[in-house]
Order: structure tokens, then sequence, then C-alpha cells
């Protein structure tokens, strides 16, 4: 028995070791000019928090890191909340993931999701939300002189999501339909 394991111990070493002294210098052409290349340092230019980043804390709690780039006309604001999976008890699993889907495609309390997805094309913005299991958020990117209509359209979606039952009827059939498929491809 033992002897069998030496022969095979043996024969694994000659396996692996051939070809790594083989391959050592026989490069192709291609792998050679690859060795070659040469790359500038990356350099990090990473904002300040005080300087670059304002940083400003609201009544509520809530903490705002601002920075402005004026190197394109554009306004982008992204929040963070602490909300997740993680925080839910466990009978009330799945729910989160539709919230996430319909919370956007819902539209809010003053406008039906079609008039809410007409009002951000007319200013080529778009409003996104998700959630995840340890936090969730929303984001708003629009023109920078469309900022009052992009931040009043996002506070209305945060604020006043209207969770509309055929959204809400339709994210459900596409869960079940996601649950029924989810082994057709091996």
């Amino acid at each position: 028995m033992c002897r069998k394991l030496y022969a095979i111990l043996a024969i694994l070493l000659v396996m692996f070791s051939v070809p790594m002294s083989y391959g050592q210098g026989t490069g192709s052409a291609g792998s050679k000019l690859v060795e070659k290349l040469t790359f500038d340092e990356i350099s990090w230019d990473i904002p300040k928090l005080g300087e670059d980043v304002i940083v400003d804390t609201l009544p509520n709690g809530m903490v705002l890191f601002m920075m402005e780039d004026h190197r394109l006309p554009v306004f982008n604001v992204r929040a963070l909340i602490r909300v997740g999976e993680m925080f839910l008890p466990k009978e009330q699993m799945g729910v989160l993931k539709l919230a996430d889907e319909v919370i956007r495609t819902g539209g809010t309390e003053t406008l039906t999701p079609g008039k809410l997805n007409e009002e951000l094309e007319y200013i080529a913005a778009s409003v996104e939300t998700w959630i995840g299991n340890e936090s969730g958020g929303a984001s708003l990117n629009c023109m920078s002189k469309d900022i009052d209509k992009g931040l009043g359209l996002f506070a209305d979606v945060l604020m006043h999501p209207a969770f509309a039952q055929e959204q809400i009827d339709l994210e459900k059939d596409k869960i079940r339909e996601s649950i029924r498929r989810r082994n057709d491809s091996p």
C-alpha cells in the first residue's frame, strides 16, 4: 500500500514539474510584447473632507456629503438609507424586493407611473432606487439647469411613493415567473 502511494506521488511530481520547467523562457511573440509594456504610476486624487467635500448634518440627523465638480453641466445626488433584508423578520423576506421594484415604477401620490416617467424624460433625468441586504438608496441624475425640477421629482419618489397596485401585481407576476423558470437553464 505504501509503495503504491509513493509511486502515485512520484508520478504526480513528474507530471506537474515537467510543464513548469518546460514552459519557462519559451513565451510566444505576443507574450514577449506584453512583457515589454510599461505603464505610468497610478495616482489617486482623493477629495479631502472639509476642504473638497462639504459635510453637513441636517436637524433630522441626516448627514450630507457635497462636492462640486463643474467639468460637466450635470447634477448627481445619491441617498443611502439604512434599510435591508437583514433588518426584517424572516416571515417578511421578499417584501423589500417587491418594494425595491415598485417604489420607483409605482409612481407617487401626485404622479401616476406614466406621468412620472414623462416628467423625467422631459428633463432627460433619471431616478433609480435599490434595496440590498444592508442598505438601500436612490439616485438622481439630471442636467444642472433642471436641478429644481429634478430634486422635486426625486423627493416626491422618496417621500410619497404610491405603490400603485397594478405595478405591485406586475412585479409579483415577474417574481413568480422567475421562480418558475429558475431551473430552465442548467
